[in-house]
């Protein structure tokens, strides 16, 4: 077993699907990782908000959109096929579409979670940041008054990612070209889904402002200036 259970072992717990030795090695597991059973406490906190959501009927068209996501999708998307199980056995009209559309986009961002960690725990890429190109007459932070230091700052390193700043906004370093940029808050659920399976997101509060981050393929602007 490694240092850490994947999102897929904790999510096979949490569905009762491990027996046998599996079961007793998890457990065993969980016992002594505090960073593993906190992160099931927060997919168990997920699984009881979406459990407690009332259960509502999607358009028709829904159908033939979870196909097509879980056939681009891994081998194994038994969340989606729970959701095209469970949308079929309920009838709504259609002014309540748009609330089980916000339904349907958590179950998707939570699977989709689940895949990406899964083959970030298999192989890991490697990358290789430049240096910062230094100056010699670049005005030095003694001279700066402590209050405005953070404000001078040009470049931080913040959970394992490097942040310059650019107009007032930190923006992650090395960014895909091509994304379209994404504001949400801070109370947005699908950044809450977002800490609760990378903990160190978290430390991005300590960028007060703006902060422009990618995450599982998507470029998301985020204001922390109230936290």
């Amino acid at each position: 077993m490694t240092d850490h259970l994947s999102v897929e072992t904790l999510s096979t717990y949490l569905d009762r699907e491990l027996v046998g030795s599996e079961y007793r090695q998890v457990e065993a597991h969980l016992e002594s990782c505090l960073q593993c059973r906190e992160h099931l406490q927060s997919m168990q906190k997920v699984v009881g908000r979406l459990q407690a959501m009332d259960r509502l009927t999607p358009p028709p068209h829904l159908g033939f959109l979870i196909r097509r996501l879980a056939s681009t999708a891994a081998s194994r998307p038994t969340l989606v096929e729970r959701m095209e199980t469970e949308a079929s056995r309920f009838t709504v009209q259609a002014a309540v579409a748009p609330f089980f559309a916000v339904v349907l986009a958590l179950v998707v961002i939570i699977y989709m979670l689940s895949w990406g960690l899964h083959h970030q725990d298999t192989g890991r890429i490697p990358v290789h940041l430049e240096p910062e190109p230094v100056t010699l007459d670049s005005p030095r932070s003694s001279e700066v008054p402590p209050d405005d230091k953070a404000d001078t700052e040009m470049s931080r390193s913040v959970a394992d990612r490097l942040f310059d700043r650019s107009q007032g906004v930190w923006i992650e370093r090395g960014l895909t070209d091509g994304l379209q940029v994404e504001s949400m808050s801070v109370d947005d659920p699908a950044f809450e889904l977002w800490c609760a399976a990378h903990p160190e997101l978290q430390e991005l509060s300590s960028l007060t402002g703006n902060v422009r981050f990618e995450i599982d393929g998507r470029v998301v602007e985020i204001d922390f200036s109230g936290r």
